[in-house]
């Protein structure tokens, strides 16, 4: 008998959430929209998260799959590289 694996949601760690949150913010009053989606994976499919235009709106996808750390990682360094923020 085959065994279902379930996945359950990840425990979000508080602190974690609100530096992602804030950067969020950051962005937002910048004109970006940040959304945090599960993207696409599997054979033939290499999908970063990144930044794109959809029409007059500047978006900016975090995979939603990676750790917090990760996602905070390339958030900061996605508002450094647009030239919001200079973060040390």
């Amino acid at each position: 008998m085959a065994v279902k694996k379930t996945s359950k949601p990840l425990k979000k760690d508080s602190k974690k959430e609100q530096a992602y949150q804030d950067l969020v913010s950051l962005a937002k009053t910048n004109g970006y929209i940040v959304r945090r989606e599960k993207l696409k994976t599997g054979p033939g499919w290499r999908v970063l998260s990144g930044t794109c235009r959809l029409d007059s709106e500047k978006m900016i996808f975090v995979d939603s799959q990676m750790a917090q750390e990760d996602q905070i990682e390339f958030l900061s360094g996605k508002i450094k590289d647009l030239g919001i923020l200079s973060i040390s």
